[in-house]
């Protein structure tokens, strides 16, 4: 199992957000792993010129900021900090 913390960026009009997730994996490639979770985020679908995801014809753009791999300790202080305050 592979733990991941994964941000995104999430455009719509003229407002950017940033999204940051956790995430686990058996994926044996934690880049793909990170790409299928932003593909899946909002239901988008990949623009491949651009490396984006779009939802409702680009209405909402979904972007791979980055994704990195943690311990798994690390992955409970991050859920600690991230989804239980």
């Amino acid at each position: 199992m592979k733990y991941l913390f994964i941000t995104l960026t999430i455009r719509t009009g003229e407002y950017e957000l940033t999204e940051r997730v956790l995430h686990t994996t058996k994926a044996k490639s934690i880049q793909w792993a990170g790409e299928r979770y932003a593909a899946t985020f909002y239901d988008s679908s990949l623009n491949k010129e651009q490396g984006y995801w779009e939802v409702n014809g680009g209405d909402l753009i979904v972007m791979l900021h980055s994704v990195k791999e943690v311990t798994e300790q690390e992955y409970n202080i991050l859920k600690k900090l991230i989804y239980e305050f």
